[in-house]
Formats: structure tokens, sequence, C-alpha cells
């Protein structure tokens, strides 16, 4: 098998020919030895990738965790097997399998496996289906809010009915929309110039954590009045977006007011509070402009003052920008702690405040698409193919994932780069040189 046929089995992708033999050779190199990981690259010979459906044998030394791999060695007399990367000669083999029925691991043609895990006890059925929140900016002009409007509704017409939504609407206040209230529209409005803990907003919506440390005890009745899955609430949704109109009038000489880091924490909170931190979601924005009030803002108002310019961001000239990228940080923090991705689909010919919201975006695997209206296709294919189902009775994404680097004593890791962030989980493998996200010794994302 060649490299192109092993890369399309394993989705892995190793840029290097040789392997450096000495130190001195090694920190000579240009370019840092790497891999390229596609975990969710779709194999080409599936049955080359076996799935075993039981959990892995892992290494019991304290600080390696290796899964059992080919190199490993099993003595079938003793019931154990030795680690290849540790060494650690300990570890309880299986005595239902004999040595002639070895398990996939050990098969020197199956140098990458997968696992199909039991299921979480704290959580029987799963985590249930991903949450989707649409935060629309209101203060977009009318032609430009009508055309995302018809795309929003198009895309309710075809997700899968468990999938739960949420919509967040924002302008110089923040809207949260209670797709559950019979009778009448319903909307709870909080102030957008505030940043307001989490436990704050879940209490102005009514959200209440539970009480029980156990994910699987059932919440508050209440929780499901702003999150609801599709099957129960595209009607009310539905006509939320339709009855959406535009604000984008604003005094003479000033921008409309965007309260658009209050309206991200706001849907963070939703989720926090009606989602357990395994579920997974995206949070959508949509943004015709920069956020000019409350957290998370990068320019005034007044339009004679222009907003800040790269040569600004470079010379430490832009103390917005420097309270943006605090906040938007924490907003990272909060978005990777619950499995959440945060997209953002501006349509402006100037600035809508990227530079700042890159962190979040970056760091959850998120899209950022830029366009110049609404109306561009750019816009539409990429917001049509991020929902595709392919036939399927759900949405292909995925969620939650961790990567764990295990390595030999020799091999140390200096750190990853992507849309990962460090677990902080020590480990002795990390290398004092760092590059990209690592933290503290740790090689889990």
């Amino acid at each position: 098998m060649d490299f192109a046929e092993l890369e399309a089995v394993e989705g892995l992708r190793w840029p290097w020919h040789s392997w450096p033999p000495t130190t001195p050779a090694a920190a000579s190199l240009v370019v840092p030895t790497s891999v390229l990981c596609s975990p969710l690259q779709h194999p080409t010979a599936p049955d080359l990738l076996p799935l075993l459906p039981y959990a892995p044998l892992r290494c019991a030394s304290p600080g390696c965790g290796a899964a059992l791999n080919p190199f490993s060695r099993v003595h079938h007399g003793s019931a154990r097997w030795s680690c290849a990367f540790c060494g650690a000669a300990a570890n309880p083999f299986p005595r239902l399998l004999a040595p002639d029925a070895l398990p996939a691991e050990l098969f020197p043609t199956h140098s990458s496996v997968e696992y199909l895990l039991p299921p979480d006890p704290a959580e029987p059925g799963g985590p249930g289906p991903p949450a989707l929140v649409f935060v629309i900016d209101a203060a977009t002009a009318a032609e430009e809010l009508t055309v995302l409007k018809d795309e929003v509704r198009r895309l309710m017409q075809g997700l899968p009915e468990g999938i739960r939504v949420a919509l967040v609407t924002f302008a110089a206040s923040v809207w949260v929309h209670d797709l559950g209230f019979e009778g009448c529209a319903r909307v709870v409005v909080l102030n957008g110039e505030r940043e307001l803990e989490s436990d704050k907003i879940q209490k102005l919506l009514g959200i209440h954590r539970s009480q029980y440390k156990n994910l699987a005890m059932p919440r508050s009745t209440e929780v499901q009045r702003f999150l609801l899955p599709v099957s129960e609430c595209e009607f009310n949704i539905t006509s939320a977006i339709e009855d959406l109109s535009s604000m984008p009038a604003c005094p003479r000489g000033h921008r409309p007011l965007r309260a658009t880091g209050a309206a991200i924490s706001t849907a963070i909170a939703l989720l926090e509070g009606c989602c357990s931190p395994s579920t997974g979601g995206r949070i959508m924005i949509f943004t015709s402009g920069p956020a000019t009030v409350g957290p998370g803002c990068v320019v005034e108002t007044d339009l004679g003052k222009t907003i800040r310019s790269h040569r600004d961001i470079f010379n430490s000239n832009a103390p917005l920008t420097d309270k943006a990228r605090d906040f938007y940080k924490k907003v990272a923090k909060r978005l990777t702690d619950h499995a959440l991705v945060l997209d953002l689909f501006a349509c402006s010919l100037d600035q809508v405040g990227a530079a700042e919201l890159r962190n979040p975006i970056e760091v959850t695997g998120g899209l950022m698409v830029h366009t110049e209206s609404f109306e561009y296709e750019q816009f539409k294919s990429c917001f049509r193919h991020m929902f595709r189902r392919e036939g399927t009775n759900y949405l292909n994404m995925n969620f939650n994932a961790t990567i764990e680097i295990v390595t030999s004593k020799e091999v140390k890791i200096c750190g990853a780069l992507g849309p990962c962030i460090s677990l902080r989980r020590k480990n002795n493998s990390v290398s004092d040189k760092e590059i990209g996200e690592v933290y503290d010794k740790v090689p889990t994302w």
C-alpha cells in the first residue's frame, strides 16, 4: 500500500519522508515534523478501517494511556500485554481471546481502527440531537434582511424534525423569542449595553439549572420554551422570522446600534441552561455591520470616528479592539466548555469586526463567510452546504471531539494548529518548544 492509499484509509498525511536520526538534524529542520489529521474524512476503503464495537484496551501506566496496537506484545500465558510506548508489561489482556483469535488491533494491516464506544451511563439514549441558534441582526437594511429571512425559512423546511432550534435577534437590545408561547408572539428583551453573567441571563429567561449532577435527570419544562424541536415550533419560528422588520434607523451621521457581543453571550447562556455539555450545537450570527454598543464593541456610533485599521491594531492603537478581544476570549472558553460552534455570516462592504471575532470562531471550528450581499451565491451555497443531509435523518455535523496524542519517550509534542483548544490534562510528552495551541505540557485538545 503506497502513501496515497494509506492516507485515504487513515485520514493522516505525513509531509515528510525520513525521520531526523540525530538531535542536531532535528534542530536544523526549517519546517517542523508534523502530521496533518482529517478525523472526519470518509475512508475510500471501509474494509481496511475496521469498526470495533467495544472500548479500546489502554495502557494502565500513569501518564501513558496508549491503546493496544500492532506493535504491542501479548503474553497469552499470563494474560498480559506490553505497551510499545512506555514499556509497561503488566497490562491485563482478556483470557477469553485465544492466540488464534487475535483482536483487530493486533493485525499488522490495521495501523488505524475505529471504536464504537458504549453509551455514557449518565446519559441514557445519548446526548440528544444538536441545537441551532439563529442570531439575526435586525439593524440590517430591509432589502438584505428580506433575502436573509427567505434563506433561513427555506432552511427550516429541510431540517430534521428532532433538531432543536432557537431564535435571537438584536439591534440596540437583544430579543430572545419564546417559541413555545401560544396565542401571540412573545419575546424577552435584554439590555444590549450590559455584560451579564450567564446565570443572570438564564434567570431573566426563566431557565433554571438542574439541581442534580446526573445529566439524565429531567429539567424544568420552562427550559423548553426557547429551544424546541423543529417539529414542535416550525410554525412559531417561521412566523417570528417573517415578522422580523428592519430597524436600521439612526441619527444622521451615526452608525446603527448593534449589540453583537451581548447577543452572542445570550445565545450561549441559553444553550448552557438548556443542554448538557456533551450535546453540541451551533450559534450562527447574521450581521451587516460592526458592534457599536455593549460588550465586544469595536467602534463608536459616531461616523466621524473611523473604525480601527490594521495599522492601528499592529501599533496597539485600538483600545476598543483590546477590550473586545478580551471579551471574546471568555466567549471562546464558554463555547468550548459546552461543545458549541460559532459561525459568522457577514453582509457588508465595510468591516464588521471579524478580527475581534476570529478567536472564538477558529477554536470552535466555525465558519466565517463575508460577502457584499446576502443575495450573493457565495453566501447561499455556503449556508446550504452546512446543512446537507445526503438522504439521512441527521445533519452531517460533528461536535465535542477530543484528540489525545501518545508518543514514545524519544518523541516530544510541540503543539497543535487548527480548530482546537487545550483540555489542560498534564502529560510528559510535550516539548519545551511550543507551537500553536498547547497549555502547560498538555497533549490533549
